[in-house]
């Protein structure tokens, strides 16, 4: 078996296989065997160690039959489809549109930055959110179509923050990122960020990059505010701004 056709991790106690970019959680047992493969160990070598540490007797054969048994499948170039709830995909960014901007604001996942920031901008939001002034309908962004065009393009561009939050904070920890796209999840218009490797990530980490969106637009919404409550602007962009911080 080629070493290079396949990479394992271990994360305390976890255990993770990975094939074609993929992630399979594993044993132990199945871990020191695949660890013993990539060390150049012989099936018959491999054989006895199990013996010897796990009291499992299996012969060469069939402990590479075993193995051959879960590879062979993930191997295969014609990968067959997974059955998905998401339907429709469209991948519109790709690393090299956002992979500096990520660099530059890696520092934000920073713990001692990460944690106090999110916990108090998120307070922030939603303080301010309860608090903004409420639009009677017949007032509400009624003066232009322009208006409403503006408040969506601001949503589009909230959406691919939150997801270039998930980016950064995997790119923070050092694992490859793909693309950020749109998709039908069900009936549900959804916007990903493909983070697969993150699989690899203690849970700790994982649950980091998991609120690194939320931390994202929390930041965007303190700017929001501020533009809004601060500056001397025309009604219109008021109006905007108000539609957009409670999007966000």
């Amino acid at each position: 078996m080629n070493t290079f056709d396949f990479d394992i991790i271990k994360d305390n106690d976890r255990y993770l296989l990975i094939i074609n970019e993929k992630y399979y959680q594993i044993n132990e047992v199945t871990y020191i065997i695949f660890l013993k493969i990539k060390e150049n160990y012989t099936f018959q070598q491999i054989s006895q160690l199990l013996a010897e540490k796990y009291n499992i007797f299996s012969t060469s054969e069939e402990v590479e039959k075993s193995i051959a048994d879960i590879v062979k499948p993930l191997l295969k170039k014609e990968k067959i489809k997974n059955l998905s709830f998401m339907w429709f995909k469209v991948d519109f960014l790709f690393p090299k549109h956002y992979k500096k901007i990520a660099d530059n604001l890696k520092f934000l996942i920073n713990p001692y930055i990460f944690w106090p920031v999110l916990s108090v901008f998120l307070l922030f939001n939603v303080y301010h959110l309860f608090s903004l002034p409420q639009y009677e309908k017949s007032d509400y962004c009624v003066d232009t179509i322009g208006i409403y065009f503006i408040t969506y393009l601001f949503l589009f561009v909230i959406l691919i923050i939150h997801e270039l939050g998930h980016v950064t904070a995997t790119q923070f920890f050092k694992q490859k990122t793909y693309s950020i796209g749109f998709g039908l999840y069900l009936i549900f218009p959804v916007f990903y960020a493909d983070v697969t490797n993150i699989w690899a990530l203690s849970k700790y980490k994982r649950i980091v990059v998991n609120l690194a969106g939320i931390f994202f637009q929390s930041i965007l919404g303190v700017l929001l505010f501020c533009c809004y409550s601060w500056l001397d602007i025309n009604t219109n962009v008021k109006d905007i701004l108000h539609n957009v911080f409670i999007i966000n």
